[in-house]
């Protein structure tokens, strides 16, 4: 009996399993069925519950066997069934994106994440509707998307970001539930760790992979642009500033909370400035409330950005904000808001013109006479009497002081002299009333009148030659068109010389933006008020060979020429330009010019007079220390060239491969074909000198401007590969044989002990 039990167990254990068999089977016929179904796409196989609960599986594990093109077709064939008319099959169809979802997490499958993403953003796009499952799916999505972020799947989940972007800021309109639920996932995507390497990769990506990135964090909504807003006011590298500075305004209003909120609080000169630059580029009038109070910013830099910041703006409110300003900033900014506002010829910039030339005894001195005979010429076009009565009190007092000989008293003599002119048609005694006190006032007209030249020279345009009337380069390329649709009707179009950016002090302290930066906002504004701007004509001598001339010029813009003289020597060196200094080394030393400097062509400056080098010590004591270093690091030619004149070449001089591409030339004329061992001769933080034994009278003008690449051993043995030029070539001593080659970095290092292995000249 007890045998005939156990049979009976393992037959009925048998034909279970049996039954099991064929029931799997059964199942696994009816999944193929229902499989074929879908792929046929007939969507209403998805109401069956049971393939619901298998396709996911499916998926996964044919994509993982040898099926992975089935699998491809089904993950299609769901993207169509996802964006149905139907409600109820995309309800389906979402329970099985949640199911799929979670293999792909758990099981990190990358490939399926960029699908699921792509599917995602198709979906969020079409539904109308807060279905069944639109929550726990979208919170699914946040955690693969910030996978994929992680790591670096930038094109696969770029076109889900675009789409929760445009949901979160109702650019594509969803009902309130959609939105509330897609704003919190957005904003949760901006993890601080994935937009750091996303802003890393940003700045450091080649142009084709960087574009997917800064499209990525132009959509990452209100907490990435608070994210990129933070990073631009920690930062300390100028280049990164300048990126973050074009793209932050490019994401939108999303971050004017976080703008407003910085400049409402105490920041550095830097931030606010920065802050106020992304304001103007937003270009929203209604935020200018914010940026005015910061027209009596202490740094003068602040209140220049405030007045570009009006001038890109515009709009009917232009000339009032450009009128307030006028009486808040420094008097160093005037000049150039004189002449934006002269464009509008209306009484109310009249009046104030003339309420500014009343206060002209409370200008600054350094400025003070520069302003007067700018106010002088524009005023000439108001011909009002108080405009009349104001100009003959200052030609008065100006020549009973100082004499007929004084630049004040020839520019008041000359804008009355254009009034007069323009007023010849009309009754032009009524603007020139007596004194009741003083001497007669018609014969001091007559006297004066007759003192000017018929073709007199304005003083003010002679000042003018080095105005203020531009607009910063930073807005140059992307702002003009913008400003000159908003001038007003009356804007005379022969003025347009006043908007030369090259003329403006905006541009100045952009081309020294890498000096200014290093000072403090006391000393920024007391370095800028002690520079003298001066122009000089192409062909005109700025300091001579041999001379003793100390002073520091500062190039803002067009070439100068450098020549060495010398019976011996036959050297080509490349121009100054813009953003170069002129004397620095010897500012701070007794050394005489080794050279003679011309302009090219028309040549700005701001000097530096060194009789203003005790004052300035006494002022600021921090301020020279800050000057030398940046000449010793910038200003790189003049001691190269001292110390190759010298004759002197370090004793330990080091060899120097330099592969020329065939620029220098053997003595019969024949190219160098091979490398040239040359000497590595003497080394500065910002170039050094090679010497190389080759002689030919073309070598000297053959390498000058090319760039160069050189491979550095610093001093503790590490290696650095630096970008530079060939600043200038030549022999100094034509009995030497040796060629000087001056190179000069883009990047100066910042310590002056190191070798040179090689050069690659390009």
């Amino acid at each position: 009996m007890e045998i005939d039990k156990e049979k009976q167990a393992r037959a009925v254990a048998k034909a279970k399993q049996s039954l099991l068999q064929a029931e799997i089977k059964r199942e696994e016929a009816r999944l193929n069925q229902n499989v074929a179904l879908f792929l046929q796409e007939k969507f209403e196989v998805l109401l069956n519950d049971e393939f619901v609960e298998k396709l996911a599986e499916q998926i996964t594990r044919k994509y993982r066997g040898d099926q992975r093109k089935t699998a491809i077709d089904l993950l299609e064939r769901l993207e169509k069934s996802i964006c149905s008319e139907s409600q109820a099959i995309r309800e389906r169809s979402l329970i099985v994106v949640m199911i799929l979802s979670e293999h792909i997490y758990a099981n990190n499958i990358r490939e399926l994440s960029a699908i699921i993403a792509r599917l995602a953003a198709n979906w969020l796009y079409f539904e109308p509707e807060f279905i069944a499952g639109f929550e726990p799916v979208c919170h699914q999505l946040q955690r693969i998307a910030v996978e994929m972020l992680s790591t670096q799947q930038w094109y696969e989940v770029e076109q889900l970001i675009v789409t929760l972007n445009k949901i979160s800021n109702k650019s594509l309109l969803k009902n309130n539930l959609i939105y509330g639920v897609v704003s919190r996932v957005h904003d949760r995507l901006a993890e601080p760790e994935v937009l750091d390497i996303m802003v890393n990769a940003y700045l450091g990506e080649s142009s084709q992979r960087k574009d997917v990135v800064e499209n990525i964090l132009l959509n990452m909504g209100r907490q990435g642009g608070q994210f990129l807003i933070q990073r631009l006011t920690h930062s300390n590298d100028k280049e990164e500033r300048l990126a973050l500075l074009d793209l932050i305004p490019r994401i939108g209003g999303v971050g004017i909370p976080v703008l407003t909120r910085y400049l409402k609080e105490n920041q550095p000169w830097y931030v606010t400035r920065n802050i106020i630059m992304i304001i103007s580029r937003l270009g929203s009038d209604e935020l200018y409330n914010e940026v005015r109070p910061h027209l009596s910013h202490p740094d003068i830099r602040v209140q220049q950005q405030v007045v570009n910041c009006i001038e890109v703006l515009g709009g009917d409110q232009m000339e009032q904000r450009l009128l307030e300003a006028l009486f808040a900033i420094s008097d160093d900014l005037k000049v150039h808001l004189i002449d934006q506002l002269v464009q509008f010829r209306s009484p109310e910039v009249e009046t104030s013109l003339l309420e500014l030339f009343d206060r002209r005894g409370e200008f600054s001195g350094h400025v003070s006479d520069f302003l007067v005979s700018k106010l002088c010429s524009k005023l000439a076009a108001y011909p009002s009497p108080r405009t009349v009565n104001s100009l003959l009190d200052l030609a008065q007092e100006r020549r009973q002081r100082y004499g007929e000989s004084d630049s004040l008293f020839r520019a008041a003599t000359a804008a009355l002299r254009t009034i007069e002119e323009k007023t010849d048609e009309i009754d032009i005694e009524a603007p020139f009333p007596q004194q009741e006190d003083g001497p007669d006032r018609d014969l001091f007209e007559e006297e004066l009148f007759a003192q000017i030249p018929a073709d007199s020279a304005d003083p003010a345009e002679m000042a003018g030659s080095y105005g203020d009337g531009g607009l910063s380069d930073i807005f140059v390329e992307t702002l003009t068109d913008t400003l000159t649709d908003k001038r007003p009707d009356s804007y005379d179009q022969s003025s347009d010389s006043m908007f030369q950016p090259h003329h403006s002090q905006d541009h100045h302290l952009m081309v020294w933006s890498g000096f200014y930066e290093l000072l403090s906002t006391e000393e920024a504004n007391l370095f800028f008020a002690t520079l003298n701007p001066e122009t000089f004509e192409a062909g005109d001598l700025i300091v001579e060979q041999g001379s003793g001339e100390a002073d520091l010029f500062f190039v803002d813009h067009g070439y100068a020429d450098l020549h060495i003289g010398g019976s011996t020597a036959n050297v080509n060196l490349t121009p100054i330009q813009a953003g170069e200094i002129i004397g620095g080394n010897l500012f701070f030393s007794q050394l005489p010019w080794p050279l003679t400097v011309h302009a090219q062509t028309e040549l700005q400056v701001r000097r530096l007079a060194r009789s203003r080098r005790d004052e300035l010590q006494q002022q600021v004591p921090e301020l020279l220390p800050k000057l030398e270093r940046y000449c010793r690091l910038n200003d790189v030619v003049p001691c190269l060239v001292h110390r190759a004149a010298s004759g002197q070449v370090e004793e330990d001089a080091a060899e120097v491969v330099v592969r020329s591409s065939s620029i220098f030339r053997r003595e019969d004329g024949r190219t160098i074909e091979e490398d040239v061992h040359g000497r590595l001769a003497h080394t500065l933080c910002g170039g050094f000198n090679l010497t190389l034994p080759v002689t030919h009278q073309r070598n000297p003008a053959a390498g000058v401007g090319h760039q160069i690449s050189a491979e550095l051993i610093m001093d503790d043995g590490s290696l650095q590969t630096r970008f530079g030029i060939i600043a200038g070539s030549g022999y100094y001593d034509s009995a030497s044989g040796n060629l000087y080659i001056h190179i000069k970095l883009y990047h100066p290092l910042q310590d002056e002990h190191y070798r040179c292995s090689s050069i690659d000249i390009m």
